[in-house]
Order: C-alpha cells, then sequence, then structure tokens
C-alpha cells in the first residue's frame, strides 16, 4: 500500500480519476500552480471544507436543521456538538482509498472531530463528521474551514467500487425534498449539549443559590447558639458560684466564732452566778 504524494493526486485530479467537485473551483485553481501553504493540495493529502453545518435539537425548518442547514458560520459554545457535511463532493477510483484526519489546528483548541476514519475504494459523495467542543472557550466553525485532512492510497488490485452516497426523500411540508440518510437517520440522535455542561451549570447555580438561602436562615441561628455556648464557656470560666462558696463559708465560721464566743460568755455568767457555800 501506498500513499499517493501532491503530484499523484493532482494528477489523478486532472485526468478526473479522483473527482473533487465543489461549487466554486477551490480546487481546480490549485491544481496547476506551485505548492503553498494555503493550497488544498498538501505533500501527500488533501484538505476538505466546511459546506453545511447542522445543529442538533433544531427544528428541520429552521436555521441549523435537517432541512435548513447553515452555510455561513456556527458558534460551538463548550460542550455542544454539531454535524457538518464537507462542501467538495469527492469520487474515489476503485482502486484508491482514502483516510481522514482532524487538523491539528481543532485539537489545539480542543475541538473532537468523532469520526474520522477510511473512505472505500470506488465512493462518491460528500463527507459527515460530528464536532464536539470539549475547550473552556466557545470554537467558531466557518463556511470553507478545513474540518479534514484526507490522505490517499493506491490498492494492488481494483475492487468493487463502494457506490454513491445515500438520500431520504422527506415530507417537507406539501413538497418532498431529499436529504443525506446520514442526516436524516443520525443527525436526529444527537445531543446539542453533549456533556449536559448547560444543565449541569444551572444545577451548580441552583444549588449555590439554596446554600445562600441556608446560611441566610442558618448563619443568625448559629450565632445565636454561640452566643449561648459562648456566655456558658464563660460562666464557666469565671465561676461566680465559687465566690459564692467562699463567702457562704466565711459567713459560716464567722457564726460559728460568734457561736462559741456566745457559749462561753454563758458559761463564765454561769460560774459567776454561782452561789458559794
Amino acid at each position: 500500500m501506498n500513499v499517493l504524494s501532491r503530484d499523484e493526486l493532482i494528477a489523478l485530479f486532472n485526468a478526473n480519476e479522483l473527482i473533487i467537485e465543489d461549487s466554486d473551483g477551490f480546487f481546480a485553481q490549485w491544481a496547476g500552480q506551485c505548492y503553498a501553504w494555503n493550497s488544498p493540495f498538501q505533500q501527500c493529502s488533501i484538505d476538505l471544507r466546511v459546506g453545511k453545518i447542522y445543529v442538533p435539537e433544531t427544528q428541520p425548518n429552521e436555521l441549523g436543521g435537517s432541512y435548513n442547514p447553515k452555510l455561513d458560520e456556527h458558534v460551538l459554545d463548550t460542550g455542544h456538538t454539531i454535524m457538518i457535511r464537507t462542501k467538495e463532493k469527492i469520487t474515489l477510483p476503485d482502486d484508491i482509498g482514502g483516510i481522514c484526519f482532524s487538523p491539528s489546528r481543532l485539537a489545539l483548541k480542543a475541538v473532537l472531530i468523532t469520526n474520522m476514519g477510511h473512505v472505500d475504494p470506488g465512493y462518491s459523495g460528500h463527507l459527515h463528521f460530528t464536532a464536539i467542543n470539549m475547550g473552556k472557550e466557545s470554537f467558531t466553525f466557518r463556511g470553507k474551514d478545513i474540518v479534514c485532512s484526507m490522505i490517499f492510497f493506491k490498492l494492488g488490485n481494483r475492487v468493487a467500487p463502494f457506490g454513491n452516497e445515500h438520500f431520504t426523500t422527506v415530507n417537507n411540508g406539501s413538497v418532498q425534498i431529499q436529504i443525506p440518510t446520514v442526516v436524516a437517520n443520525y443527525f436526529p440522535k444527537l445531543a446539542k449539549d453533549f456533556v449536559d455542561v448547560s444543565k449541569r451549570a444551572q444545577a451548580i447555580a441552583k444549588a449555590e443559590i439554596n446554600d445562600t438561602k441556608l446560611w441566610q436562615i442558618g448563619v443568625p441561628a448559629l450565632a445565636a447558639a454561640l452566643a449561648v455556648i459562648a456566655g456558658a464557656v464563660q460562666v464557666y470560666i469565671n465561676k461566680p458560684w465559687e465566690r459564692e462558696i467562699s463567702q457562704l463559708k466565711s459567713k459560716i465560721e464567722t457564726l460559728e466564732t460568734k457561736q462559741n464566743y456566745e457559749s462561753r460568755i454563758i458559761e463564765l455568767e454561769k460560774k459567776v452566778l454561782k452561789p458559794k457555800r
């Protein structure tokens, strides 16, 4: 299996063996030019661009829905997903397959393209990818931005072609239209918020509000309880009862002393008043 070089890819393109169809003639413009960093023909790959953007949980006829995809741009918030359809339609020869890779500029900004993989020989159609923003900041996808780098390899012999991209007929009001079967079957299964970031943020905010209310109620009660405890501790530290006990002991001792004096006086009086014989 040999990976095809830039010159080989351009030769196949010019010979109409590797067909790349777009509405703006972008690939045809670059096929006859020298290599440049912004050329869709790289050293051993081609760059495919964003064509249509489908936003999950959007009504079919609304902008971003399955019947009315976005063409210009879409701001992908943290944790959110979109489905992307390439601008280019590719048709591979029966003896050439392809492998798709996510551009490094997307990975470096924490944007994950989930379903990169191989393209079978003989396939003809657009490619579809699911993008998820795993980063902390929003990321903007724009029409004609690079979404996929694709390398090609040549087989030792020709095989039965994979065939054309499939389409599904749907009713759009009183009119029947065709949409890609991938969009019809798999796009409705996507969640707009892949990891429920928005819902979790709302839950956290609600919990914070409840905690704040709890503190508003609990802090005064706690302060009152602490005041009572502090008073009790202060009483324990000062031990006012010990002073009272000491005073009582002193009074008792005084009374006992006084009683002793009185008893002695009474005895003396008895002796003095006792008649002599």
